[in-house]
C-alpha cells in the first residue's frame, strides 16, 4: 500500500492492489459442461447490461476466446483500452452462473472482503478506467494484461455495511436516471 495515499484515505477505508488475497484475479479455463451455454463476448455487454448473446456454444464447439468461467461474487470488466463494460455475478443473479461463458477479453475479479456490487461500481469509475487505459499495451488490440492489472489499487471502505450503503445510493441514482430517460 502506498503510505502517502493511505494517509489521505477516509477513516475506515483501505487501499489494496488487484491480485492480492482480497481481490483474486480469475484465470482462464472453463469446467466441462453438457448441452449449450450462451457466449458473452465483450461486444455482448454495453455498460453494465447484457445487450446481446454472441452465440450459443457447446464445450467442444466454441471460439477459443470463450474460455472464462463466471463464479459467484465475481466482477468482470473488458480489458480493451477505451471501453467501459462491466458485469457482476452475485446473489441477485446467481442463476446466470451456469448460463454464460465469457470471452478472454474480460478480466474477472473475485473480491473476498468487498461486495461484488461495490467493486462493479469502482470498475465503472473514471479513475479506474483511466488507470486501466494507462496500463494498456499492444498495437492492434490495445488492452491491459493480468500483470498490469495487478498494479491497479482498489480503494474501498472496510465496513461491508458502508459498502452496501454506497451501492444503494448509486443504484438509487441509476434508477432515477433510467426513469428520466424513459420519460423523454
Amino acid at each position: 500500500m502506498n503510505e502517502e495515499n493511505s494517509n489521505k484515505l477516509p477513516k475506515g477505508w483501505k487501499e489494496e492492489k488487484i491480485g492480492s488475497n482480497n481481490f483474486k484475479i480469475l484465470g482462464s479455463g472453463i469446467e466441462r459442461f453438457e448441452g449449450e451455454k450462451d457466449y458473452l463476448s465483450t461486444e455482448s455487454i454495453q455498460g453494465i447490461k447484457i445487450e446481446k448473446i454472441e452465440s450459443k456454444i457447446s464445450y467442444k464447439k466454441r471460439p477459443l476466446r470463450a474460455n472464462m468461467q463466471p463464479v459467484l461474487n465475481s466482477v468482470w470488466f473488458a480489458k480493451m483500452k477505451g471501453t467501459t463494460k462491466v458485469y457482476c455475478f452475485d446473489e441477485t443473479n446467481k442463476s446466470e452462473l451456469n448460463k454464460y461463458i465469457l470471452s478472454t477479453g474480460f478480466a474477472g475479479i473475485n473480491p473476498l472482503n468487498c461486495k461484488a456490487k461495490f467493486l462493479k461500481y469502482f470498475f465503472l469509475s473514471p479513475n479506474f478506467n483511466l488507470e486501466k487505459d494507462n496500463f494498456s499495451t499492444g498495437t492492434t488490440q490495445v488492452a491491459i494484461n493480468n500483470d498490469r492489472i495487478k498494479k491497479i489499487e482498489i480503494i474501498y471502505p472496510e465496513s461491508i455495511e458502508e459498502q452496501i450503503l454506497i451501492v444503494q445510493e448509486i443504484e438509487k441514482h441509476f434508477t432515477n436516471l433510467d426513469a428520466a430517460v424513459k420519460s423523454l
